[in-house]
């Protein structure tokens, strides 16, 4: 199995992030993680960027959102070169650890939640079904990279803290750059389906060069992955920031369950009406309003470092 390896080398300013997500067979409880090298969303990254091109591994984080009733939790912490180690296999950042058998993907999670302090705990296991070979190219410099490296995984989580455990379907991605997200995007938004055994994909970018483009593909059990005619675009109801939540969607889309809810970013549960059992992952991006002053000042509020 061709994993994406963690050891990699990210330029400065550049980043790596590793994403996995899910949702339980009945659909009660959803499961964000990600871990980066150089990560994007960091305000201190950020701001030392703007005064140089920093090294990325200075600016690692792991990112988890648990959204269950009565359970939910928002992990964002930030470690520095000295408390990550990296190998192609594992990568742990602080008391976190992320390590591929060769078989499944293993995350072992000890950290603590923001705004609240409340211990998180626990491990999750990434089994996947179905795998593709190679990433992709977002823009057209060639400096955003996306690789949907395992659409379809079969998904457990069993967390001591919150006391969780469920099993589900979920989706396994990577992204990397070179250069910094806002330098080759406005905005963006992505979302994914499963249909029966294949997944459905589509991202719609906005780079600052030039009118949006959006991919649109179906990804079968085999990995084979097929073009598809970009699909209509609709409109979410805005976030509470009045974040726009465009969706491109093969029939006019219901929104489930809002899961993020930012100045900047929005990630929700959305499902279309002939097929409520088929839930749509979905997030919008604001790269614009990620760097305003105002949104920059805000986010030490989610973050722990």
């Amino acid at each position: 199995m061709h994993f994406p390896v963690f050891d990699t080398g990210v330029p400065d300013g550049g980043y790596k992030w590793w994403y996995v997500d899910g949702t339980s067979a009945d659909h009660r409880h959803h499961i964000v993680m990600i871990a980066f090298v150089g990560s994007v969303f960091s305000p201190h990254y950020f701001r030392a960027l703007r005064r140089s091109a920093a090294p990325a591994e200075r600016y690692c984080a792991f990112n988890l959102g648990v959204y269950s009733k009565g359970q939910r939790r928002w992990v964002l912490s930030e470690y520095n070169e000295s408390q990550i180690s990296r190998d192609t296999n594992t990568f742990a950042l602080g008391t976190n650890r992320l390590h591929f058998d060769g078989t499944r993907l293993h995350i072992e999670i000890c950290d603590r939640a923001v705004p609240i302090p409340r211990s998180v705990t626990g491990r999750i296991t990434v089994t996947p079904t179905c795998v593709t070979n190679d990433p992709l190219t977002l823009d057209d410099e060639g400096q955003q990279k996306w690789w949907p490296y395992a659409p379809r995984t079969r998904l457990d989580v069993a967390l001591t803290d919150p006391a969780l455990r469920w099993q589900g379907q979920g989706y396994f991605d990577a992204n990397s750059g070179t250069v910094p997200l806002p330098v080759s995007f406005r905005k963006w938004h992505w979302s994914r389906q499963h249909i029966g055994n294949a997944t459905r994909i589509t991202y719609h970018t906005t780079p600052k060069s030039h009118a949006g483009k959006s991919m649109s593909m179906v990804i079968h059990k085999d990995g084979r992955l097929e073009h598809a005619e970009p699909l209509e675009q609709y409109e979410l109801p805005r976030g509470l920031w009045g974040m726009r939540r465009p969706i491109a969607a093969a029939e006019p889309p219901t929104l489930i369950q809002t899961l993020e809810d930012t100045p900047f970013y929005t990630r929700s549960i959305v499902a279309a009406p002939k097929s409520a059992k088929a839930l749509t992952m979905h997030e919008s991006l604001s790269l614009d309003r990620f760097v305003q002053p105002w949104v920059q000042r805000l986010l030490p509020f989610r973050t722990r470092r």
